[in-house]
């Protein structure tokens, strides 16, 4: 995407997508419209924009704001602030029910104009600096996850080409793929979760990237991998997972044991291993 398009975004409105004010969670638009009449910006942001855009059932419902940390805490008084790298507030309702809202955070990755920053390559530099939508847009992961729903017009947001990559069913890292995941190669395992997932096709740029820098996974603290690994394995989508994971490379990082079974010519133990993860996600898709 050409710089001088960054800060502008593509304004979708009501009669072009097919999201419904009513498919949104209630206790979510409770905390849009008080954020609203407290004078501040806010959107639903995410994964819950992706998933009503695509007709499913969000699991979360996350909001994003101009409102600073403290600044929501005297606005809600039934929430409460946690994180340590990025500071979040959680709004409780009845039920036991939780809205997280984020401050509109900064692009700890791109310099004001929105070209790659040419500083360290820290694996995850701590940056907790507040920023503008298109700031919070373009330091998220992937350009579907980068859409903000307006209670205002019903209108989608849209600063990184990510309803058209829906519309194209395409997975695609937002900014330069190398780059954004020499940062946090963890976005590997996001990519390919999300592929497995929905069913899209990874971005050619994006897909050789992961092929390139799969070692760098090892960069990253092993609880992290293993949450990761865990939405992977109970996300009701093991065998697809596993599948891309494979062809990429990144199955033989997280499991080098395994190199004999996929390097042998003997197939039968591979197709033993993924009829077990079809059972898997049965069993998940069975709540069990």
């Amino acid at each position: 995407m050409p710089v001088e398009n960054l800060l502008t975004p593509r304004i979708i409105r009501r009669d072009q997508h097919p999201i419904s004010r009513k498919n949104i969670d209630r206790e979510a638009l409770k905390v849009l419209y008080r954020l609203r009449d407290a004078g501040q910006l806010a959107y639903l942001v995410g994964g819950g924009v992706r998933d009503l855009y695509l007709g499913k059932k969000p699991k979360d419902f996350d909001i994003s704001t101009s409102a600073r940390p403290g600044k929501l805490r005297k606005i809600f008084k039934n929430s409460r602030l946690i994180g340590r790298r990025f500071r979040l507030v959680q709004v409780f309702f009845p039920g036991n029910k939780i809205i997280e809202v984020s401050t509109f955070r900064c692009r700890s990755e791109f310099d004001i104009n929105g070209v790659a920053n040419t500083g360290s390559d820290t694996v995850l530099a701590a940056n907790n600096t507040f920023g503008t939508p298109s700031d919070d847009a373009f330091r998220r992961d992937l350009t579907i996850n980068s859409l903000f729903y307006s209670i205002e017009n019903n209108s989608i947001v849209d600063y990184v080409g990510g309803v058209k990559d829906l519309d194209d069913g395409i997975i695609r890292l937002v900014g330069e793929p190398e780059r954004r995941i020499t940062r946090d190669p963890a976005r590997m395992m996001r990519v390919i979760r999300h592929a497995a997932r929905i069913d899209f096709t990874i971005e050619p740029g994006t897909w050789q990237a992961i092929i390139k820098h799969r070692d760098k996974l090892m960069l990253c603290p092993i609880s992290r991998i293993r949450d990761e690994l865990m939405k992977d394995l109970r996300s009701g989508a093991c065998r697809s997972w596993t599948e891309l994971a494979m062809d990429s490379g990144l199955f033989e990082v997280l499991f080098p044991y395994y190199k004999p079974v996929l390097q042998s010519t003997n197939r039968q133990n591979l197709k033993l291993l993924l009829d077990i993860q079809t059972n898997v996600d049965q069993l998940v898709n069975q709540g069990v």
